[in-house]
């Protein structure tokens, strides 16, 4: 699986909480484990919110398992991460224009 993280995303720092799939997961790269309230996490865990919310479709309904589910749910994923892109560049954009001098 972490062949599938994009190359430059492999040497930023890793924030998780304690479960030990992370720590034989993010060997040999700088992996922290936060304390429960320590808020190190919270932006992430508010993204995956976000993302549950809006997007039902990565919401599990049934026991069935189509063939194509993997690339369908990339495929989801990826238009959700693109549409928080946008939202974050037009947000920056906007506090940028609102801080020129008139």
């Amino acid at each position: 699986m972490w062949q599938d993280v994009p190359e430059n995303y492999r040497p930023l720092p890793v924030k998780t909480d304690g479960l030990k799939t992370y720590q034989s997961f993010f060997v040999g790269t700088d992996h922290e484990v936060c304390d429960k309230g320590s808020g190190k996490t919270s932006i992430v865990e508010a993204l995956n919110t976000k993302w549950r919310q809006r997007k039902s479709g990565l919401v599990r309904r049934s026991c069935g398992v189509w063939i194509g589910i993997e690339q369908d749910i990339v495929e989801r994923f990826m238009v959700l991460l693109e549409a928080h892109n946008r939202q974050c560049i037009n947000q920056w954009l906007s506090k940028q224009t609102d801080q020129q001098p008139t």
